[in-house]
């Protein structure tokens, strides 16, 4: 996929989004959205960047009930040969409905797949992506993806992908 020249800034309904056009009638929109934004289309790209703390992760654990120390004490993790504590692979799945809502306020997320592939250390950054991959009247298939980021935000590694499916408002 290659990106066309220059960046286009598009103001909808007093939500301002930064939009990358790609060659292949793709929409990125790099920042999280708000209320009244534009119809999910396929080929839109909705992401987010994100560093989980290890208060995040204990603040995870305590709710979800996860009580795995690899998560919270390096001394486990070092035990269990990590390299650190893992932030939950459901926490930063977690984005993807983040997104999804967030783009379309009301959406409802009906079904996801997900293939862990690497683990994420806790301080590590985190690219959580979603493209539409087809869309029917209210529902949207989601490509999801989680890719790890270098300190100056360059993709390194696939963490994670999957398939979501969403209910979309009516008010579409």
């Amino acid at each position: 996929m290659q990106m066309k020249a220059g960046s286009v800034f598009r103001k909808a309904s007093g939500l301002n989004l930064r939009m990358l056009t790609f060659t292949q009638s793709e929409r990125f929109y790099s920042s999280v959205g708000q209320q009244n934004t534009p119809r999910m289309q396929q080929g839109d790209i909705f992401q987010v960047d994100r560093m989980f703390t290890a208060q995040d992760v204990k603040t995870y654990a305590a709710l979800g009930g996860d009580s795995n120390p690899i998560h919270t004490s390096p001394e486990a993790a070092a035990a269990a040969t990590l390299p650190g504590c893992l932030v939950h692979g459901m926490l930063y799945a977690g984005l993807f409905p983040a997104l999804i809502g967030s783009h379309q306020p009301g959406a409802v997320y009906l079904k996801q797949t997900l293939q862990f592939r690497q683990p994420l250390l806790v301080g590590e950054k985190v690219r959580a992506s979603v493209k539409v991959l087809k869309r029917s009247g209210r529902r949207a298939v989601l490509e999801t993806t989680c890719h790890k980021l270098s300190d100056s935000n360059e993709v390194l590694e696939l963490l994670l992908d999957g398939e979501a499916l969403a209910l979309l408002p009516n008010s579409e």
